[in-house]
């Protein structure tokens, strides 16, 4: 052992091995030196090898986590899929409630195709902790890769329905259909699902501000301009903090020319988000329109004082010189 531990140092690694194996001989059932011979197999690589060792200690201990989980991983490097998923099973059968297993054996599953496989571990796991984040998540996901929007969307609904779920645990799951669905944006079953799904978000959970900031992403992504403003609205009185939200608002007011409205939201949005330069250029070039320079001018003025990047900078300044020559 100690002629192995010097070899090791050396880097010399058949030596190291050779020594690990001469003391087996004498005692081949030495837990520590059989761990230590795995151990150095999976160090130099020699996975299969390690994985056989690993065998020989399972022979004297039983099943074991460990052992299960080295394995696996040693597979899963010699991208041995079916060998990987193998441990998995095992594991999952010494150790059913455990969610990481279920939820890296549906991930196997869903890798090989394998839906019904994936969604059986899945549902497992779900059955152990039904409000689980990452596991409705991927659940979710499963539906959308097969393409079963209904399926998708009766599930979501559910989760978003459920009052023991968090409304933080809901967002992450509604935030990647909204992800998956702004990849797909083609797609009007997905967008009718995305939809319906966000709505009922926003009437399960009224008091939360991310619900109605998302829902405000999706309808100004349809150009659906009064319903995106009265989720921006919503995102403003229970988020006033949130500039981006002002800031979006007060732009589609502006793009619609809803020049006074600009002038009210944008000052509301300047006492909770002050020194904004965005806000009181919109707040300035709304007055402007209406045709008070005074105003126009006091607010661009403002603006000019924030810090901007130097395009908004140059529009600034190009507006406070129209204020005060018009």
């Amino acid at each position: 052992l100690k002629l192995a531990e010097i070899y090791r140092e050396s880097g010399k690694n058949q030596a190291t091995i050779n020594e690990l194996e001469a003391v087996l001989e004498s005692h081949p059932k030495d837990l520590d030196v059989l761990y230590q011979l795995a151990g150095t197999f999976r160090q130099y690589g020699e996975r299969l090898k390690a994985n056989e060792v690993y065998n020989r200690i399972q022979k004297l201990t039983g099943p074991d986590l460990s052992i299960l989980m080295q394995k696996f991983e040693n597979f899963n490097a010699l991208n041995m899929t079916d060998s990987a998923i193998s441990e998995l099973e095992k594991m999952r059968e010494l150790d059913p409630d455990n969610l990481n297993t279920l939820q890296t054996l549906s991930q196997f599953h869903i890798q090989e195709q394998q839906y019904n496989k994936a969604r059986d571990a899945l549902e497992d796991a779900l059955d152990r902790n039904p409000r689980d984040p990452k596991s409705l998540v991927m659940m979710a996901d499963l539906y959308l890769k097969q393409d079963k929007w209904n399926n998708a969307g009766s599930f979501l609904n559910r989760v978003v329905s459920d009052s023991l779920i968090s409304p933080q645990a809901k967002m992450e799951v509604i935030q990647f259909l909204f992800s998956y669905y702004q990849n797909n944006r083609g797609n009007e079953e997905l967008q009718q699902v995305t939809g319906t799904v966000i709505d009922e978000l926003r009437k399960q959970e009224p008091d939360y501000g991310m619900a109605h900031a998302i829902a405000a992403e999706f309808y100004n992504s349809l150009k659906e301009t009064g319903k995106a403003l009265d989720a921006l609205a919503e995102t403003n009185r229970l988020m006033p903090e949130n500039d981006s939200a002002w800031k979006q608002r007060i732009q589609l007011l502006y793009q619609n020319s809803h020049f006074e409205k600009v002038i009210q939201v944008g000052r509301q949005a300047d006492e909770n988000v002050p020194d904004e330069p965005v806000i009181q250029f919109f707040i300035g070039s709304s007055y402007m329109l209406n045709g008070n320079n005074t105003k126009a001018v006091e607010w661009l003025e403002k603006a000019t004082k924030g810090p901007a990047r130097k395009s908004l900078k140059s529009i600034i300044f190009g507006s406070l010189g129209d204020a005060h020559t018009s």
